[in-house]
C-alpha cells in the first residue's frame, strides 16, 4: 500500500509540477505568518528529541543484545535513505525550492535543514520494521515523533509538502520490505498467557492445549475447574490486519457485499463473535455458547466458548456426509435467512458435523441485518462448498426443501466465482462448469425462466481494457483535432499515384489471411470462400476488441465445413500464434536491416552486454520460479500439459510442409504487405526513407500500438506510428498525415466491402 502511495506521488510530481508548485507556495505562505519565536522554539525542541530518541533506542538494542532487531531496523533505514536520495531529486526538479521565494527559518538547536528528508525516511522505515515488536503505546509515540518532525519541517519552511509525504511513503514501504526480506515475528499466544487472561475474567481453566485451526487462526481446547470442556479462540494483531486487508481488497473488487463487522481491534472482533453466537442461538441455530472474553498483554484477545464435538465438513467426503446432516444444516440456514442473519463465511471449513447434526463456527464477520445480496451470497457459498463434496444434486435437494422461494431466487444471481471465498473458488475450479451448472439447477428449482447474474465485480478485465483503450484513443483524437489545419494542408499535398498500389496491397492481406487459415486445418477449404470470410470478419473486428467478432465468424465458418467446435477454436488460435511468430521474426529482421542506415542511428538500442545481462536476469527469474514449489506443482505441469495438447491437436499440421507453408507464408505475406503499404504512404508525402527503415519503424510502432486494447489497436497504432515518424525527423503535421492516409486505406476503407461480404456470407450460409 505504501508503494502504491509512493508511485502516485511520483506520478503527481511528473504530470502536475505547476499545480504542486502553486500548492507549496500557498502552504508555505501560511506557515510564514507564524511568529518567529514560536517557530524557533518548536522546531528546536523537535530536532532535539528526534536526535536523542533514535540514539537511545540503538543503545538499548545493543545493550539488550537484540542484534537481529537492530540489523533489521538498520536494513530498513538503508533502503529508505537510498530510495529517498534517488527519488528526492525528482521533486527538487519538479518544484525547485529556490523558485518559491521563501527563506528557511532557524532553530535554537540545529539549522533549518535538520532533520533531512533522508534521515526522516530512514527513521520511519526503522519504526515500521520494529513495529511488530513494539506495544501500542510505543508505536503511537514513534509515529507522533515522526509526524512532529514533518510538521517542524513545514514550520521552518524547510521542504515542500510533496517531499514530506514522499518520505513517509518511502519509509513505510522500506520498513515493510525489510520485514518481507528477513521475516516478521510470528506472534503466538501461549497457553499460560491465555489461561491467566481468562482467569481475570472469572473463567478458571486447568488445562489448555493448542489445536489446529483453519485460516491461520489460533485455537485451544481446555478443561474448566468443574470438569467442563471449553474451546478458546485467539485473535491477534496479525490476524486482524489480514482480515482488514482482505476486506479492503474485497471492497475494491466486489460491490454489494460490503462487510460491516468491526475489525478495528482484536477485542472488538471477539466481542462481535460472542454477540453473534448469542443471536444465532436465539434463532435456534446450533453454535457454541460464549463464556468469556479477555485481552492479553500483547494486544491479542481471546474468546472462550463451550466445546462442540464433531468433524469439520471440509474433511468429510460424499460417503461420510449424510443427507440428514445436509438437511439439518439447510434448516438452520433457513432460520438465519428468515431473521436476515448472514454468516458471511458459510463454507465447509466453518461447519462442524457430528452425526446428523451440524454446528456453525467462526462467526466473527456475521451480519445481523443483511441485505438481499449478502443473504444470497451466504446460500451461494454453502451450495458450492457442499457441491464440491457431495455433487450438485445432493447439494441442491436439501436446500430447495428447506429454503423459501425468495431465498432461492436471491441466491441464483449470486452464484458466480467473484462472490465465493478463495478456498471455495479454488475447489470449484477443479470441477469443470460446477458453478454454472449449479446456478442452472437452482434456477430450475426456483422456477426462474431467465437468469441474470448480479453485476458484483467492480474491477473487470473488460472494464480495465476499455478504460485504457478509451484513454489512448481520446488522446490521439484530441491531438489530431488540435493540429487539424496543418495536418490537412500536409494531407492534400500527398501524391495520389501511390493510392492504387496501396489498395491492391490491402486486398492482398485478406487473401494472405485466407491462405493462413487454410493451413491451420486439415479440412480442405475453398480459397475464394475463405477470402470472402476474411473480408467479412474484418468488419466485425472494427467494432469488437481483441478481434473477438472476427474470431467467432471464422470459428463458425470452420464448423460449417465439418470442423469440430473445439478444433475450430484451436485452429483460429494457431493462426494467431503464426501471426505472432511472423511479427517477432520480421521485427528482428527489419531492426537489423534498417539499423545499417545512418539515418536510423537516431534510434538507440542496448549494447550486446546489456542484452546478455537482461537475458541472464530473465533466465534466473524463470529458473527460480520453476524451482519453487509453486513452479514445480503448477507452472511445470501447465507447460507440459499445454505442449502435449499442441502436439495432439496440431501435430499433423505442423508436420505437413504444405499446411505449414500456408500457415506461416500467409501470416508473413500479410505483414509484408502492410509494411510495403506504410512505406508507399511515406513516399507519397515525398519523405526520403528506405524500405528497410520504413519496415523497422512500422514493426516497432505496430508492436507497441497493437498492445492498446481497442478494436484493431485504434488510437494506439496511430499514436505509435506518428511517434516513430517524428522521432525519425518527420515534422508533426506530415507524420500525422502519413498515418492518416495509411490507416484510412488499409484499416477503414475495407470496412464497407467487409460489411457486404459479411452479409453475403450470411445469406449464402457460409457462416
Amino acid at each position: 500500500m505504501s508503494t502504491l502511495v509512493l508511485v502516485a506521488l511520483v506520478a503527481l510530481a511528473e504530470v502536475a509540477p505547476v499545480g504542486l508548485r502553486s500548492l507549496s507556495v500557498d502552504i508555505l505562505g501560511l506557515v510564514d505568518q507564524l511568529p518567529d519565536a514560536v517557530v524557533d522554539g518548536l522546531v528546536g525542541a523537535v530536532q532535539l528529541v528526534v536526535t536523542v530518541v533514535p540514539f537511545i533506542a540503538a543503545v538499548y538494542l545493543v545493550v539488550r543484545r537484540r542484534f537481529v532487531l537492530f540489523g533489521l531496523c538498520t536494513l530498513a533505514a538503508l533502503i529508505a535513505s537510498t530510495l529517498m536520495a534517488l527519488l528526492g531529486g525528482l521533486v527538487e526538479e519538479s518544484i525547485p525550492y529556490d523558485q518559491l521565494a521563501f527563506t528557511r527559518a532557524n532553530s535554537w538547536f540545529i539549522g533549518s535543514q535538520y532533520p533531512s528528508s533522508t534521515y526522516l525516511a530512514a527513521l520511519t522505515a526503522a519504526l515500521v520494521a520494529a513495529s511488530p515488536w513494539l506495544v501500542r503505546t510505543w508505536r503511537h509515540a514513534g509515529w507522533a515523533l515522526i509526524i512532529a518532525s514533518v510538521i517542524a519541517r513545514a514550520l521552518s519552511a524547510t521542504e515542500v509538502p510533496l517531499r514530506n509525504a514522499m518520505l513517509l511513503a518511502i519509509g513505510a514501504a522500506a520498513g515493510s520490505a525489510a520485514l518481507v526480506l528477513l521475516g516478521a515475528p510470528r506472534r503466538r499466544l501461549d497457553p499460560e498467557t491465555v489461561r491467566s487472561s481468562l482467569r481475570r475474567g472469572g473463567l478458571d481453566i486447568r488445562e489448555l492445549a493448542p489445536v489446529e485451526a483453519p485460516r491461520g487462526a489460533v485455537a485451544f481446547t481446555g478443561i474448566e475447574a468443574n470438569g467442563a470442556q471449553v474451546m478458546v479462540k485467539g485473535v491477534g494483531r496479525d490476524q486482524r490486519d489480514t482480515d482488514l486487508l482482505l476486506r479492503m481488497w474485497r471492497l475494491l473488487t466486489v460491490k454489494g457485499l460490503t462487510n460491516e463487522a468491526p475489525l478495528v481491534s482484536p477485542r472488538r472482533t471477539v466481542e462481535h463473535e460472542a454477540l453473534a453466537m448469542g443471536l444465532f442461538r436465539a434463532a435456534d441455530v446450533s453454535t457454541p455458547t460464549a463464556l468469556a472474553v479477555a485481552d492479553t498483554p500483547d494486544e491479542a484477545a481471546v474468546l472462550a466458548a463451550t466445546y462442540v464435538s464433531g468433524r469439520r465438513m471440509a474433511n468429510l467426503d460424499e460417503t461420510t456426509l449424510s443427507d440428514a446432516a445436509l438437511s439439518n444444516l439447510w434448516q438452520q440456514v433457513a432460520r438465519l435467512q428468515r431473521r436476515r442473519f448472514a454468516h458471511r463465511a458459510l463454507d465447509a471449513t466453518n461447519i462442524l458435523v457430528d452425526g446428523d447434526r451440524c454446528t456453525l463456527l467462526d462467526l466473527r464477520v456475521a451480519d445481523f441485518d443483511a441485505t438481499d445480496e449478502v443473504l444470497g451470497a451466504d446460500v451461494a457459498e454453502l451450495l458450492v462448498s457442499t457441491a464440491c463434496i457431495v455433487g450438485i444434486e445432493r447439494a441442491v435437494a436439501p436446500a430447495v426443501d428447506a429454503l423459501a422461494a425468495d431465498d432461492l431466487t436471491r441466491a441464483v444471481p449470486m452464484l458466480q466465482e467473484p462472490v465465493l471465498s478463495s478456498k471455495t473458488r479454488s475447489s470449484a475450479k477443479r470441477r469443470e462448469h460446477l458453478v454454472d451448472d449449479l446456478r442452472d439447477r437452482l434456477a430450475d428449482a426456483a422456477g426462474m425462466e431467465q437468469i441474470v447474474v448480479a453485476p458484483v465485480q467492480r474491477i473487470t478485465i473488460k472494464g480495465a481494457v476499455s478504460l485504457v483503450g478509451s484513454i489512448v484513443l481520446a488522446y490521439y483524437v484530441f491531438n489530431l483535432a488540435s493540429n487539424w489545419d496543418a495536418i490537412w494542408d500536409a494531407f492534400t499535398s500527398a501524391d495520389l499515384a501511390y493510392v492504387p498500389p496501396i489498395i491492391i496491397l490491402m486486398i492482398s492481406t485478406y487473401a494472405s489471411g485466407a491462405w493462413s487459415l487454410m493451413g491451420a486445418t486439415l479440412v480442405e477449404l475453398s480459397f475464394t470462400r475463405t477470402t470472402e470470410v476474411m473480408f467479412g470478419q474484418s468488419f466485425l473486428n472494427r467494432f469488437t476488441p481483441a478481434n473477438a467478432g472476427g474470431m467467432a465468424m471464422r470459428v463458425r465458418y470452420l464448423q460449417l465445413n465439418g470442423v469440430d467446435a473445439a478444433v475450430a477454436a484451436a485452429a483460429i488460435g494457431l493462426t494467431s500464434v503464426a501471426s505472432g511468430v511472423a511479427q517477432g521474426v520480421l521485427l528482428v529482421v527489419f531492426l537489423i536491416w534498417g539499423g545499417s542506415s545512418d539515418r536510423f542511428s537516431d534510434f538507440t538500442f542496448p549494447d550486446i552486454g546489456t542484452i546478455v545481462i537482461i537475458i541472464a536476469v530473465i533466465g534466473l527469474i524463470v529458473w527460480f520460479t520453476l524451482a519453487t514449489t509453486w513452479g514445480r506443482t503448477v507452472i511445470r505441469p501447465w507447460i507440459g500439459g499445454t505442449m502435449q495438447k499442441l502436439r495432439e491437436s496440431f501435430g499433423p499440421i505442423l508436420s505437413s510442409p504444405l499446411h505449414l507453408t500456408r500457415l506461416m507464408g500467409g501470416a508473413t505475406t500479410a505483414k509484408l504487405a502492410n509494411i510495403i503499404s506504410f512505406w508507399l504512404s511515406v513516399l507519397a508525402f515525398d519523405v526520403d526513407m528506405s524500405f528497410p527503415k520504413a519496415g523497422a519503424l512500422y514493426m516497432i510502432a505496430n508492436t507497441i500500438g497493437s498492445a492498446v486494447p481497442t478494436p484493431g489497436g485504434v488510437g494506439g497504432v496511430e499514436a505509435a506510428l506518428t511517434a516513430v515518424l517524428i522521432s525519425f525527423g518527420v515534422d508533426n503535421a506530415t507524420a500525422a498525415a502519413i498515418v492518416l492516409l495509411f490507416r484510412t486505406l488499409t484499416f477503414w476503407l475495407p470496412t464497407l466491402p467487409g460489411y457486404f461480404f459479411m452479409r453475403y456470407c450470411q445469406r449464402k450460409g457460409i457462416v
